[in-house]
């Protein structure tokens, strides 16, 4: 849809033309002004693709309202209808750069088919800037995937080194003096790094205003919210670039935390003067980032961490892994965290020496919850996250895997109460039934035994014991003792004090009386029956 403003001092002809466009190009939005003062305030509101204008009218001609609207910026082709067929006002509208010059009178189809004319003009234009604009983002794409394409290679130390490596047009500027690689993390929402594109809005907004410039910042994405970036300046001097980035970053810290409400923290590698060492800086400042548990702090500088224990903790970390692993799969959530809290903290004693150790660790522990969780089935959405979960365990710090993983433990105990209640108490039962079988001679074999060796209570393995079996642990342990002594003492061999024994009773006399009360007569008694009738004891 088009819109044409019709500037003309005569009420009629005005009108007229207002009907012709309007009947003959029904599409089009039409606005009228009696004269050219009113024409170009309402060009200002309007903002009119053609503009027909007579060239006579009074405090403003045809001619100087199209001067004005192209002084103004307005951007709109323009159509001189006159009743004067005067070379003069033809060489101005031909200076101003008129599209046509009709003279009154003229037919409605003269008019429609100047308008249509202009109107594929219009369009071709149109889309013309439409392909201009669309080649350029494709450009500007392009041109960022290769910069995203040539920091990843220095950060992974494939780079082809020299000019071909570092200084192609389209890729990052690295100062030639003192440089290293860093990790920038934001806590937030307002930024997220989904594309390249993003990133280099961020550095647009960031650079000199925070950073100075004497420092230069190039950047990738490591996931939505982490940035890998490099630092460089000109001077051969750590200290100097070491102070640049920690004003940096603080200043941004304070500007982010003031006008988005984010947090942000940085890791930083050891500092260098060479390319060839950005890898190695980078795998630096992903090491101290991965053993960091200081919240504090918002720059980190690789060989400043605190001594760390030699102590080696590889023994407790694969304890409280397991520990971890029973207390999901039992549901036992306060005690899950309260193990993976102490898992934490022996990763926090480890040197950033043995981050590969400590990614590698937390990544076995999080397969072992995911295979936890498929017991009870993973759609779509648990494979989707499990991969986000692997990506995030290649470059967390401790704090954030802290995090990440006690949210995802808390998860696991909740979807293990949820969907294993009866698995889990059927479980828990045959546990108590194993352990009494198993004990029956154990003198000490009671429910406070028993409960020191699983992950319930005495009052939980007391009910649920009950409620599955309906017999109470006293009467199933009784039961159980004297079925023994019952085929001891059926046996011809068999004493009563050593089914006493077998039976965990250290007391002969309190044997008897359980067993009198169990079958109805004494031990002795029961054996003479027996050998009265082996086959009784059969039945």
């Amino acid at each position: 849809m088009s819109r044409i403003l019709i500037a003309d001092d005569e009420a009629y002809i005005r009108d007229l033309l207002v009907k012709y466009i309007r009947d003959g190009e029904s599409a089009e939005e039409v606005e009228a002004a009696g004269d050219g003062r009113e024409a170009l305030e309402k060009a200002r509101a309007f903002r009119p693709d053609i503009v027909v204008t007579d060239i006579t009218m009074p405090h403003l001609s045809g001619l100087e309202l199209i001067r004005r609207l192209q002084e103004e910026k307005i951007p709109c082709k323009a159509v001189i209808i006159s009743g004067y067929d005067e070379f003069d006002y033809a060489k101005q509208a031909i200076s101003l750069g008129v599209k046509d010059y009709l003279l009154k009178p003229f037919l409605p189809e003269e008019i429609l088919r100047v308008l249509r004319k202009i109107k594929e003009e219009l369009d071709n234009q149109k889309q013309f800037r439409k392909n201009m604009e669309f080649l350029q983002q494709k450009a500007e794409i392009g041109k960022n995937l290769a910069r995203e394409k040539i920091i990843w290679s220095l950060l992974s130390g494939k780079s082809d080194g020299g000019n071909g490596g570092y200084w192609k047009e389209e890729g990052p500027e690295i100062l030639p003096g003192s440089l290293c690689a860093g990790i920038l993390k934001f806590y937030g929402t307002s930024w997220k790094f989904e594309s390249q594109d993003r990133v280099e809005e961020l550095l647009n907004l960031i650079c000199g205003g925070y950073f100075g410039v004497r420092l230069n910042l190039c950047a990738v994405s490591l996931d939505e919210t982490s940035l890998a970036v490099i630092f460089s300046i000109r001077e051969r001097d750590a200290n100097t670039l070491k102070h640049h980035i920690q004003i940096g970053v603080g200043r941004m810290r304070e500007s982010f935390e003031k006008y988005y409400g984010e947090s942000i923290r940085c890791s930083v590698g050891g500092i260098y003067d060479s390319p060839d060492k950005i890898a190695c800086s980078y795998q630096q400042a992903l090491n101290l980032w991965t053993c960091c548990l200081d919240q504090k702090s918002t720059v980190l500088f690789f060989g400043e961490e605190c001594d760390k224990t030699k102590e080696d903790l590889s023994g407790q970390i694969r304890e409280w892994k397991s520990r971890i692993c029973a207390d999901v799969r039992t549901a036992q959530k306060e005690q899950a965290f309260q193990d993976w809290r102490s898992l934490m903290h022996c990763y926090a004693s480890l040197s950033s020496k043995r981050a590969d150790y400590i990614r590698a660790s937390a990544g076995e522990l999080v397969y072992a919850l995911e295979t936890e969780r498929e017991i009870y089935g993973a759609g779509e959405e648990e494979e989707r996250q499990k991969r986000i979960r692997r990506a995030i365990l290649d470059h967390a710090s401790l704090m954030e895997l802290e995090q990440m993983l006690e949210g995802y433990i808390g998860e696991c105990c909740d979807m293990a109460a949820r969907h294993s209640e009866t698995n889990r108490v059927q479980q828990m039962v045959g546990q108590v039934k194993s352990l009494i079988e198993t004990n029956l001679g154990n003198s000490e074999l009671s429910l406070e035994w028993i409960e020191a060796r699983i992950h319930f209570s005495a009052s939980y393995i007391r009910q649920m014991f009950k409620q599955k079996t309906g017999e109470s642990i006293s009467e199933y342990m009784i039961r159980k003792r004297m079925e023994l002594a019952g085929r001891l003492l059926g046996r011809e061999d068999g004493k009563v004090q050593d089914a006493a024994r077998a039976c965990g009773y250290e007391n002969q006399r309190y044997f008897a009386s359980s067993f009198k009360k169990f079958y109805g007569c004494t031990p002795t008694q029961f054996k003479q029956i027996v050998a009265r009738d082996p086959q009784l004891w059969m039945k």
